[in-house]
């Protein structure tokens, strides 16, 4: 069964499918290509992708947060505390 604009189908089905929707089709490779790479999702079939990597991201940064706190705490320990009777 064809279909008489296999792109216009394509991005009809497209928009509405998860974003493997088009691994059966062999003769339109291109045209998955482009819309997948106009949705942000060139990197591969997968939808979350990118959301992976922002959730990756924000993980390594609470690691260097709590690594700075701890070096700022260290610190205040250090100092000696002075005195505060009548000299």
């Amino acid at each position: 069964m064809q279909t008489q604009s296999p792109v216009f189908h394509l991005h009809r089905k497209r928009l509405a499918s998860t974003a493997t929707g088009f691994a059966y089709v062999e003769d339109q490779i291109t045209v998955c290509y482009f819309l997948r790479s106009h949705r942000g999702l060139s990197e591969g079939n997968e939808r979350g992708v990118k959301e992976k990597k922002r959730e990756k991201k924000k993980k390594e940064k609470k690691k260097k947060k709590k690594k700075k706190k701890k070096k700022k705490k260290k610190k205040k320990k250090k100092r000696q505390q002075k005195g505060g009777g009548y000299g």
